[in-house]
């Protein structure tokens, strides 16, 4: 690829971000919600969550059941 090519392309792909931002930037709240009403079953939802769990284990609880996983994809014996 040359220059002139990789510059085309990156042009481009920027042109075409700034138009679907502003497509999303257009929508109202009252459309957020009801495509988020629609499309995101909020009892079947799963977050996960890297990082240093008793850190922010007391911030996620609140969101529903915790449950934290071995580096090897187990459940950690104290959080059953």
């Amino acid at each position: 690829m040359t220059d002139e090519e990789r510059a085309a392309a990156k042009s481009f792909s920027v042109g075409n971000f700034a138009i679907e931002l502003a497509s999303v930037a257009s929508l109202t709240p009252a459309q957020i919600e009801a495509a988020s009403a629609r499309w995101l079953d909020t009892y079947r939802q799963a977050i996960a969550i890297v990082g240093d769990g008793p850190k922010v284990k007391d911030q996620v609880t609140p969101f529903g059941t915790v449950t934290v996983y071995t580096p090897e994809g187990e459940v950690k014996p104290s959080a059953q």
